[in-house]
């Protein structure tokens, strides 16, 4: 009795570490609401450089070298973690937008940018 009471502390144990070690994005379940907020983030922080396709063929984009995110060549990596720490931190000649942000809005701008690329599982 006192092993099996130890064991399942173990695992409650374990399960809670897996569960804080994960990031806010991979617990969520993506709505039509959680895309709408990342598409209104998009067009309003986004859009004006990599333009409203991921094409980047915007005047800013083309002035900037902003790369087109269609393509599927993405330097920084494709899973939402990457994507979010991108948006976030920023890169290049792109500024970061932590405290800009929420983390709820950089999760669906990641996630819509993903969608929108073709990079999510949908």
């Amino acid at each position: 009795m006192k092993n099996l009471n130890a064991i399942r502390l173990l695992t409650l144990g374990v399960a809670v570490i897996m569960l804080l070690m994960m990031p806010l994005s991979a617990m969520l379940m993506w709505t039509a609401q959680d895309e709408a907020l990342g598409k209104e983030v998009y067009a309003k922080r986004c859009q004006m450089c990599h333009g409203p396709d991921g094409k980047a063929d915007t005047k800013a984009g083309q002035m900037t070298k902003t790369p087109d995110m269609t393509t599927g060549e993405w330097n920084h990596g494709t899973s939402q973690e990457d994507v979010e720490k991108l948006v976030r931190e920023g890169a290049g000649k792109m500024k970061g937008f932590d405290g800009k942000l929420s983390d709820e809005e950089i999760a669906a701008v990641a996630y819509y940018t993903r969608k929108m690329c073709g990079l999510t599982e949908e």
